[in-house]
Parts: structure tokens; C-alpha cells; sequence
């Protein structure tokens, strides 16, 4: 069944409003609320820093103990699998201690471990890739696409 698209109600005349509108105790009622808006704000994004910050230190509290094993190149899966068990307990317990933690800051923490142990891995194995260097793009690496159109097909 199809719902009516009714007509605005008008509660009050607007000449009403206008005038309460140009009220000092309405201005002033608008003031206070626009300050508690903005005190809000603050403290909002005053405890989401304080948040991340914990987040950080109890990540880089987490120091990852690797043993080199006879790897081939490039065996990225092989390299981190032993050692995601012991990280998902260090998650766990990080959690117990920092309390409340809701399921975007857990997704946050596993990111912020991963990426100490992606970085610990990287220094024991030179070609394990590093969390902080950036993907090597087509520009940098100078390759250039061919034109098929201008190769000698004889």
C-alpha cells in the first residue's frame, strides 16, 4: 500500500516564531547549545585520540620473537602463518587489559600488531616485504606497456 505524501503541519504562526526567534532568551538558548555542541566535539575527539594512543602503545608493547627457518623467496604465507597463533594471543590479552574495546578498536589492534610483526619478519628476511615501503608502481619501476601494434609479428 502506497503511503500519501502529506502536506508540512504548521504548529505555530510564522510571525510567532519570528518574533521568539528575536528573543534574547531564545539567542541565548541557541549560544549555550551551540557551546555545548562544540564542548562535545572536544571531548569527542579529545578521548578518540586518548583511545588511539593506548591502542599504539599497547601494540608497540607487543615485540615479536622470530626464528629464521630455510624459506624460498617470496613464501610470504609461510613466513607469517607460525607465528599468527602466538599474535592472536597477544591480542586477546591485550584486550583484557585495556578494557572496553569495541570491535573497530580490535580491528585497529590486530592491523597495528600485523604490521609489527610484517615489520619484525622483514628485517629477518630481505625479501619479505616491509610494512612502511610503499608497492613499487608501474612509473617507478620504469616498466612501460608495449604497443603490440608496432611489434614485428614476422
Amino acid at each position: 500500500m502506497g503511503r500519501r505524501k502529506l502536506p508540512p503541519v504548521k504548529l505555530y504562526r510564522e510571525e510567532r516564531v519570528n518574533e521568539v526567534e528575536r528573543e534574547d532568551a531564545f539567542l541565548a538558548a541557541q549560544a549555550r547549545a551551540a557551546d555545548a555542541r562544540e564542548r562535545a566535539e572536544g571531548r569527542r575527539a579529545e578521548k578518540q585520540a586518548r583511545r588511539a594512543a593506548e591502542l599504539r602503545d599497547a601494540a608497540e608493547s607487543y615485540v615479536p620473537v622470530i626464528h629464521p627457518e630455510p624459506l624460498r623467496k617470496g613464501s610470504v604465507r609461510k613466513a607469517r602463518d607460525p607465528y599468527l597463533p602466538a599474535l592472536e594471543a597477544v591480542q586477546e590479552r591485550l584486550v583484557v587489559g585495556l578494557g572496553k574495546v569495541t570491535e573497530a578498536e580490535a580491528g585497529v589492534l590486530a592491523g597495528l600488531l600485523r604490521e609489527r610483526l610484517d615489520l619484525a619478519l622483514s628485517l629477518v628476511y630481505p625479501w619479505y616485504p616491509s610494512p612502511h615501503k610503499e608497492s613499487p608502481t608501474r612509473a617507478a619501476t620504469g616498466a612501460k606497456p608495449s604497443d603490440w601494434r608496432e611489434w614485428d609479428w614476422d
